[in-house]
This record gives structure tokens, sequence and C-alpha cells, in this order.
């Protein structure tokens, strides 16, 4: 079964138009800046477009997320803080495809965006008990009581 983002879909076309605009910013401002820019844009795509159905090491969703956070950060430079706390040895562990990314974009839209400064997002991995343990935080508001219930009912 091959997943598909949901950057691609026809009604959801603003990551691509702010990536873009972001690159068309820095163009002008600084060309080598927008070259960095567009590659990491160029990676993120490749990967999106044709993820596969095997399972991946964690290293290439790690590469493929970093590329969205590069992405994003470009755009709101010091709003945005990413801490990795990643362990060496979960680096080969196999996880489906496009896992690591979504959690991300959903912390940097949710959690991030709302506040005006000081936004801060620790994505972390590591063995517990022999299982691999991944997480995203941010640092953002939260949600009320009321929403969290209803996330899961």
């Amino acid at each position: 079964m091959m997943r598909k983002s949901r950057l691609f879909r026809p009604d959801n076309p603003h990551f691509l138009f702010n990536a873009i605009n972001t690159i068309i910013s820095y163009t002008r401002t600084s060309p080598q800046i927008a070259s960095i820019f567009s590659w990491k844009l160029a990676d993120f795509f490749r990967s999106n477009i044709n993820p596969g159905s095997e399972n991946v090491p964690f290293a290439r969703e790690l590469e493929h997320c970093e590329a969205y956070i590069g992405i994003e950060k470009a755009r709101f430079e010091d709003r945005i803080t990413v801490i990795y706390n990643i362990a060496p040895d979960v680096l080969d562990c196999k996880l489906p495809p496009l896992i690591l990314q979504p959690l991300s974009e959903n912390a940097l839209k949710h959690g991030i965006l709302p506040k005006e400064t000081d936004g801060e997002i620790i994505i972390g991995a590591h063995r517990v008990n022999g299982f691999v343990r991944i997480y995203v935080r941010d640092n953002g508001w939260g949600c009320l009581p009321a929403q969290l219930n209803s996330l899961f009912f």
C-alpha cells in the first residue's frame, strides 16, 4: 500500500507555494541560500512522490523530516528551534515511510506557528525495553481538555 502525503492534494497547495515564494525571496537576497532550499525542496518532493511500500531505515525518515523542517525554517527563521535527540543505535531500525515528517508538520502547524517567538520542536528516538520510542514534542500552548478528550473518542 502506497502512502500519499496530504501535501499533494489539489486543495492543499500551501506548502508548495509557500516554499517556492520563500526560495524566490532568497534569490534576491541570498542566492546561495535559495540554492540550498531548492535542493531541500527537491529532496522532500522526491521522497513524497514515491515513498515506496517497504519499510525504510529511521535515518532515511529523519533526512526527509530534516528537508521539510529546513524549508519551514527558511520561512519562519528565528521562530523555530529544532532539537534532535536521536540515539545512534536507532538509525538503522525500519519503519513505514512518511511517518516522522507529518508528526513534525503537525507540531509546527498547531504547536509552534500560533506563537510569536521561541517555538521549539524536539524530535527524539531511543530504544526502550526492546522497542524504539519515537517522539515529536513542541512547546506550543497545547489543547483544551475537551479537545484532547475528543481526539480518541
